[in-house]
């Protein structure tokens, strides 16, 4: 079976607290976006061996650590042997979820096989294997909060804008990433924000990632002021980066190209 994995990005992106098991609560929206991997899974008879097979993007690690290993072999039947392809086009640490949303087709991609265990519930199962996998179980504009098991739809839809999503090739690791914040547990109202206009978005979505990152990462620094002054309506850095977009409301923006790789889609 195959399926295709999309990526996300944050409408914002909030630390409010760092909890005692470790993590960190946060907010943000997570809006889907049309980059994509192709999974393909196969079963047949056997004893719960897992072959892994992949193109496009390197992936590093080895592939016992590959969350879609991970997933098949905690919640996969074991009286199947299990055949998989992924052709790796979303980025790695990049803040646009694509390890997360690999994870969780997986799981659907199983369930649709009849391959997944018995009395698995998919949104737990998800969230056991990481904090955005569960983001990836509806697919659709939701506020994300806590550390990511708290999701909620919202009324947003950005069809008929086109995004800039630009890769700068740095792979921003999460110690680095929450080494420079500091929760600050302060009220945002995302439901007021995102009946704004676009181009008020600027004032109140801020991701507080970005400012760390950039920090120690300097070649990052004028990505977003390109992506604005090239008639982005709102331009940001996705999740803990190192990934920026802008939305813009013409694809005739899209003529100036950044120094980094870049890839244009319609939302």
């Amino acid at each position: 079976m195959i399926d295709f994995p999309n990526g996300k990005i944050n409408l914002g992106l909030h630390v409010t607290q760092k909890r005692k098991d470790g993590f960190h609560n946060l907010e943000s929206v997570f809006y889907p976006v049309n980059i994509i991997d192709v999974l393909e899974i196969i079963t047949t008879p056997g004893s719960g061996q897992i072959s892994f097979e992949t193109e496009g993007l390197k992936i590093e690690g080895k592939n016992e650590e590959n969350l879609i290993f991970k997933a098949i072999r905690l919640f996969g039947q074991k009286k199947f042997d299990y055949k998989v392809f992924l052709k790796k086009n979303i980025p790695m640490g990049g803040g646009l979820g694509g390890g997360s949303s690999d994870a969780t087709f997986t799981l659907k991609i199983l369930k649709n096989l009849n391959a997944l265990k018995p009395n698995i519930n998919l949104f737990e199962a998800a969230m056991e294997l990481g904090s955005d996998c569960g983001f990836f179980t509806e697919n659709k504009p939701c506020l994300v909060s806590g550390r990511g098991e708290n999701i909620e739809p919202v009324n947003l839809n950005l069809d008929g804008y086109f995004i800039k999503l630009v890769f700068p090739k740095i792979n921003v690791s999460t110690k680095i990433a929450f080494g420079n914040i500091t929760p600050n547990n302060r009220p945002i109202d995302f439901a007021r924000i995102m009946k704004e206009p676009l181009n008020n978005w600027q004032k109140f979505l801020v991701n507080d990632f970005e400012t760390g990152v950039v920090n120690e990462f300097p070649a990052l620094k004028n990505i977003k002021n390109d992506l604005l002054i090239h008639g982005a309506q709102y331009a940001a850095m996705s999740g803990s980066g190192s990934t920026f977009y802008g939305i813009y409301n013409s694809d005739k923006v899209f003529e100036k190209a950044t120094e980094f790789e870049e890839l244009n889609i319609s939302l």
